[in-house]
């Protein structure tokens, strides 16, 4: 995008004010666009202006028809300077208005995990994987939770349902190599 390629370079020739502008303008023609979201999101130089540039992310997202990049984006770079609540509630509006997302679904479940209220992540992790039974990264980030918990069986199990989806993997393989290794196990 072209004005993701300017604010680029603004940034580089002076600095994050100038840039700003054409970050917004990327976002406001791409909620999808990772560069715009991150660099206006985590370069913002106070907590006024990183809000601010939260808030131009969710309106653009609101306006627009997404692929779903840009509520993962939303929950990764927000997450720093929302609180913890107020992001979930977004999220959840944002799942409920797009259902047909997968996106929307991961990224509640991952901020529900975030939030340590890992039961209603996993209850949400399942209610996705019933829609979207095709998707490794429900299983992946499932099992994470259940990793989280200790509950290391279930974890592998999660993860073993990933790796038919996506083999070569190396998160999903990493983390069932981990399940099946940590803890107290007596091996054959």
């Amino acid at each position: 995008d072209a004005h993701a390629t300017l604010a680029f370079v603004k940034l580089e020739a002076r600095g994050y004010d100038a840039a700003a502008p054409h970050l917004r303008d990327a976002l406001a023609r791409d909620a999808d666009n990772d560069y715009a979201a991150r660099t206006l999101i985590t370069l913002a130089p106070d907590a006024a202006r990183a809000r601010a540039a939260v808030e131009t992310l969710w309106q653009a997202l609101l306006a627009q028809i997404t692929l779903g990049d840009g509520i993962y984006n939303l929950q990764r770079f927000a997450r720093n300077v929302l609180p913890g609540d107020e992001l979930l509630t977004r999220l959840e509006q944002f799942r409920l208005r797009s259902p047909g997302l997968w996106h929307g679904w991961w990224a509640q479940a991952s901020q529900l995990t975030h939030l340590q209220r890992h039961d209603e992540a996993l209850a949400l992790y399942d209610d996705a994987m019933l829609r979207f039974p095709l998707l490794p990264r429900l299983h992946l980030d499932r099992a994470e939770t259940l990793r989280q918990l200790a509950r290391r069986d279930e974890a592998a199990a999660s993860t073993g349902g990933a790796l038919p989806l996506s083999p070569g993997w190396q998160p999903a393989v990493r983390l069932y190599s981990d399940a099946l290794t940590e803890g107290d196990r007596d091996w054959p």
